[in-house]
């Protein structure tokens, strides 16, 4: 086991210092950038504040997920295992009450302002 363990951390090194000697010219991010644009509008601010709590709310709710599978896989059947799937079963919930969530808040501030969320103000 031992030597399985310090094969994993050698092949994880070199491959990781590959990623991070490799130089690239896209600037662009993996994850949207929350924070850019104009910061002194109350418009932008409200936006800002909007996605960072809805992706911050989907990012929680897609762990409770894995949690709940993780729990389910491991439980061995039983008791365990239908507290499992009521775990699943609300995390499941929970994203689809995020995406109406989101439905409804790009709805409503198209109303408002007349641009969705996710376009720059």
């Amino acid at each position: 086991m031992k030597k399985l363990w310090s094969f994993i951390k050698e092949t994880k090194t070199k491959l990781l210092a590959g990623v991070i000697l490799a130089q690239s010219t896209n600037t662009s991010s993996f994850f949207p950038d929350f924070f850019s644009g104009d910061k002194t509008s109350l418009a932008s601010i409200v936006k800002t504040a909007m996605n960072a709590a809805i992706a911050l709310a989907g990012v929680v709710a897609v762990g409770y997920l894995i949690w709940g599978g993780y729990q389910y896989i491991t439980s061995g059947g039983g008791e365990s295992a239908e507290t499992a799937k009521k775990t699943i079963i609300n995390a499941i919930v929970g994203i689809i009450i995020i995406v109406a969530a989101f439905a409804i808040a790009n709805y409503v501030w198209t109303l408002f302002v007349g641009t969705e969320i996710n376009q720059t103000i």
